[in-house]
């Protein structure tokens, strides 16, 4: 009579236990993800409170030469009125100088960046014969600027040898020029200085026939973006320069020009752990099966309790890792979290199976979480270097288990 392998059933049971386990503890890592999300949205509270009290961003214009005339025009009963009308002429050319000076302010336990900039800006005006026929003597320098809560600083502006302040007007800032002589074909220089501040980003609109913009900055994350990127840059851990280069032939048909550097944290802690946090169905699969193993080869059996334990403690990892990345850098924060849980698995492991492979199960508890820390680090290459080590992960597997049989008795085996 052949004896019932009650040991190969028990593991049958226990694979489809294990696999139900993993799907299960998927609840506490859901809600692990729901509390990234509240963090995250405290820290945007807080990062939105910080821009509106700065003033946000700055949108940064060429100048413009405005010629204010009187046009006389027909009204429905055939009477002679005039209207107030303005000639407005676009800059040919705007050169942007700017020093962009960024600290991180604190609030509570975050980190928002904000800024302080000098900007200098140099060009000219030229005077066609169409736009002089609507000179009356009468001439205004406008300065279109987005955010006046950002300005520091009265805005000077030096034209054809004077020197203006610009006021506040109905349309915008501007200042009244002293235009002794003007004639066609006549060129107009003029220079404007002014400090600004501000927090998210610095936007430039290219309305010149040629609009050149040069920063430079202390920040080493900058972010470029809009209709055009810069002709030469250059980023290190002392900041960043950068140079665009616009002209009236690039803006064709495109009827709102923008482009703008961002100063915001590149990626924050939430996002790596949301990343870090995707790996958890993966990480804890892994673990399990490496137990399930050791079980089937020793014929040494699990309790189900400390599967159980051992699933919440790979759970907790990332409730560690959020919580330190609020204060730490996510780096140092990933590498006390993992130290703390595999030392504490390293632990459990010894005291559940009292063999040599607890030590082999938590070295590789701990080239797993390491290797998942290069993969949050890889960008194009995560996919591929995922794949790779998941099938070398399944090669491994296939050879430890090639001679093995649940079904056969321990007594039976060679």
């Amino acid at each position: 009579m052949v004896k019932e392998n009650t040991f190969g059933r028990r593991m049958i049971w226990k694979g489809v236990f294990i696999l139900l386990s993993v799907l299960i503890l998927q609840i506490p890592i859901l809600l692990v993800r729901n509390l990234i999300d509240d963090r995250q949205e405290l820290s945007s509270e807080a990062q939105n409170e910080v821009t509106r009290q700065v003033g946000g961003a700055q949108m940064i214009y060429a100048p413009e030469l405005k010629f204010p005339y009187k046009q006389n025009e027909i009204d429905p009963k055939g009477n002679a009125v005039y209207s107030d009308k303005v000639r407005k002429i676009n800059a040919n050319a705007a050169e942007i100088n700017g020093n962009v000076d960024v600290e991180m302010l604190h609030r509570s336990i975050y980190e928002i960046p904000i800024y302080k900039a000098d900007f200098k800006i140099d060009g000219s005006f030229v005077i066609s014969d169409n736009d002089f026929k609507y000179y009356n003597g009468t001439a205004y320098l406008y300065f279109p600027i987005g955010n006046f809560k950002g300005l520091e600083n009265k805005i000077t502006a030096h034209v054809d040898g004077r020197d203006y302040t610009f006021t506040l007007a109905e349309d915008g800032l501007r200042t009244k020029l002293d235009m002794d002589t003007l004639v066609p074909g006549q060129v107009i220089e003029y220079s404007i200085s002014f400090r600004t501040k501000g927090a998210e980003s610095l936007r430039f609109f290219p309305k010149s026939d040629t609009f050149k913009v040069n920063l430079t900055s202390n920040y080493s994350s900058p972010g470029f973006d809009g209709s055009f990127l810069p002709n030469e840059r250059t980023v290190n851990d002392d900041g960043f320069t950068a140079q665009w280069v616009v002209n009236e032939f690039n803006t064709y048909g495109n009827n709102y020009p923008e482009f703008y550097v961002e100063f915001v944290v590149p990626v924050s802690q939430y996002q790596q752990t949301t990343r870090a946090i995707k790996y958890s169905f993966l990480i804890i699969l892994l673990v399990f099966t490496a137990i399930f193993l050791v079980e089937t080869i020793s014929r040494q059996e699990v309790n189900y309790i400390q599967y159980i334990v051992t699933g919440f403690s790979l759970c907790l990892f990332y409730l560690l890792l959020l919580s330190m990345s609020e204060y730490l850098a996510f780096g140092w924060a990933y590498l006390i979290a993992s130290g703390m849980t595999v030392t504490a698995l390293g632990g459990y492991f010894i005291g559940f199976l009292r063999s040599k492979t607890a030590v082999g199960c938590t070295v590789a508890v701990a080239v797993l979480y390491a290797f998942i820390y290069v993969l949050l680090n890889l960008e194009t290459g995560s996919l591929l270097v995922g794949s790779l080590a998941l099938f070398a992960i399944l090669s491994l597997i296939m050879y430890f288990t090639r001679k093995n049989n649940l079904m056969e008795n321990p007594s039976d085996a060679d």
